[in-house]
């Protein structure tokens, strides 16, 4: 399905130059790349061979940035939330933040690679990159949630097959969530309510029926109202 062969030529200025080519056939037809050494060009013979043979080639992958990609991946958002199709304003304001913030950084951002070029490993040195950075590890697992999401879009348009941003996890401190929050029992329950006074047993009660958060407490004057 491709060839590798040794190729001379001139230049204008009578400079005799070699180099190996690779040709092969993909949907946008005849393809050649030019190597500086056989070692090279059949690493790239067996790759290509492989991603056709797959059906996994996307022509587009090594012509288009991340930067680019993600360009897209937020004018699609923005037409989303404009048609309100289940996009804030909120959330695209979180995309772009992420987007512009980290995954485009000039310190340790992916926005020049190719797409072809994003490999999981590659995402996995991005994600330790921000943490050596200092990036937060919520944000870190957010932003390369947004990435993730990214590279969906990718997908949808037939730029890449797959997502190299799928599986790469962030690992946060010991002990982070390893402490567990059990409810207490019906029993337990039952005796805090007898001994509340009766405005915040009544708090009580409704939030062991409706799993609101402590912090909710705006339901307490509503109650009395009823």
């Amino acid at each position: 399905m491709a060839s590798v062969r040794k190729r001379s030529w001139k230049t204008s200025s009578g400079e005799i130059k070699t180099a190996w080519t690779v040709d092969y056939a993909d949907s946008q037809g005849r393809q050649r790349k030019l190597f500086p050494n056989k070692k090279s060009a059949d690493a790239f013979r067996v790759s290509i061979e492989g991603q056709l043979l797959a059906g996994t080639h996307r022509p587009d992958a090594s012509k288009l940035t991340v930067a680019q990609v993600c360009a897209d991946f937020l004018t699609h958002c923005a037409g989303r939330h404009e048609r309100d199709e289940r996009m804030t304003r909120k959330w695209l304001a979180v995309y772009r933040g992420h987007v512009n913030n980290h995954i485009l950084s000039t310190e340790y951002g992916v926005g020049g690679w190719k797409l072809a070029q994003l490999t999981a490993r590659a995402v996995a040195q991005f994600r330790d990159r921000m943490r050596s950075a200092k990036v937060s590890v919520p944000t870190t697992r957010k932003v390369l949630a947004t990435l993730h999401s990214a590279l969906e879009f990718a997908i949808s348009q037939d730029w890449i097959a797959t997502n190299a941003a799928h599986g790469v996890k962030v690992i946060g401190p010991r002990g982070e969530g390893s402490k567990k929050i059990s409810p207490p029992s019906k029993v337990q329950l039952r005796t805090l309510v007898e001994a509340a006074p009766d405005d915040f047993s009544l708090m009580l009660i409704f939030g062991a029926s409706t799993g609101a958060r402590a912090g909710e407490t705006l339901a307490r004057p509503r109650l009395r109202q009823v």
